[in-house]
């Protein structure tokens, strides 16, 4: 079964432009407009779960409302206006187009767009806001490089304790106690 040209404009420009032109609020995606922008991700789209057509299951309207996000999310937040590189939305320029493109594998197409803007924002993510890079930089200032941030606080505690009439020995660690301490909680993971 075919998409009627309206139905099928208001899907092509959601997967493909994260714009929602509805006027008629017969689209089961919805906007809240007054939705700040901090929220964009939480609260400025939904599911209206009463207009889902037949075709549409819950988990591709679910994939299908992540796809608008996602390029929201890439255009209002992001501020990246650079082009998603889809390989077929020049011929969903047209209700034919889109429905020739999307055709009996309606999923199939909701799912391969998916992977595209999430792959798009990813990288812009490592690319241009160095994801990689600061969430290197917080596990090294977590573990201060070494893993041994418990040891640097214990070094800190030990320093101001040991004054401390009630104890007659600060609890500090021996040096080998430090390099089982720093080999149990050395964190290997590398961000890629």
């Amino acid at each position: 079964s075919g998409i009627n040209a309206e139905y099928g404009e208001m899907l092509r420009r959601w997967i493909y432009e994260g714009e929602c032109c509805d006027v008629y609020a017969e689209f089961f995606v919805t906007v809240d407009s007054d939705t700040p922008e901090d929220l964009l991700w939480e609260s400025k789209y939904s599911i209206r779960l009463e207009m889902l057509p037949s075709f549409i299951s819950k988990q591709m309207a679910e994939k299908i409302l992540l796809i608008g996000k996602t390029i929201n999310f890439i255009r209002v937040v992001c501020r990246d206006h650079s082009p998603i590189n889809f390989p077929f939305s020049t011929v969903a320029t047209t209700n034919q187009g889109l429905n020739d493109i999307i055709g009996p594998d309606l999923n199939g197409h909701v799912s391969e767009v998916y992977k595209i803007t999430s792959s798009h924002l990813i990288s812009l993510l490592k690319k241009k806001y160095l994801l990689c890079e600061h969430l290197t930089a917080i596990r090294d200032y977590l573990l201060l490089g070494q893993g041994d941030f418990i040891q640097h606080l214990m070094d800190l505690i030990c320093k101001d304790l040991s004054g401390c009439p009630v104890l007659s020995k600060p609890p500090c660690y021996s040096p080998n106690s430090r390099r089982r301490s720093a080999r149990r909680t050395r964190n290997t993971t590398t961000w890629t």
